[in-house]
């Protein structure tokens, strides 16, 4: 299972109102075997899976972690609280891999969607670069502004 059930598994938060499935079978086997019906706009979405399935081999029963990521963002479910918490369920399942996980705030910045008043987008994008560019030895799975941690 994948986006908000993951998370709400991993994290205790969100409290799950979507639910992804992925198969590896056929989806038209799945929904019959489930007795479900296609609805559009209905709260459960069946997916094939498309990821090699030794991607993740710690739990059968979640995507990988990028992906639960992913399909949070990708569905909107993402609230402040919602994305400190996917933030750091993913930093503890990224860690043993060696991959940093932290959230950025870039700060009221003027841009289209920002508008006028905030600071340049050079300003806002040097915590970005910041965090993608830091040793190994960085922290993980914190929430930052211009490389200082903000509080959750």
């Amino acid at each position: 299972m994948g986006g908000e059930v993951a998370a709400e598994r991993k994290a205790k938060y969100p409290k799950a109102e979507h639910l992804l499935i992925y198969t590896r079978g056929q989806v038209k086997e799945l929904l019959i075997q489930g007795r479900m019906s296609l609805t559009v706009g209905g709260n459960i979405e069946v997916l094939e899976a498309f990821w090699h399935p030794e991607v993740d081999q710690t739990e059968t029963s979640f995507t990988p972690p990028l992906l639960v990521y992913a399909d949070l963002i990708q569905t909107g479910s993402l609230s402040k609280a919602g994305l400190n918490a996917v933030t750091r369920m993913l930093a503890g399942d990224m860690k043993a891999d060696g991959v940093l996980v932290n959230s950025i705030c870039p700060g009221w910045t003027a841009t289209d969607m920002g508008g006028a008043g905030g600071r340049p987008v050079e300003e806002g994008a040097d915590g970005i670069v910041w965090a993608a560019t830091l040793p190994d030895s960085g922290p993980t799975g914190g929430f930052f502004r211009d490389g200082v941690p903000l509080p959750w």
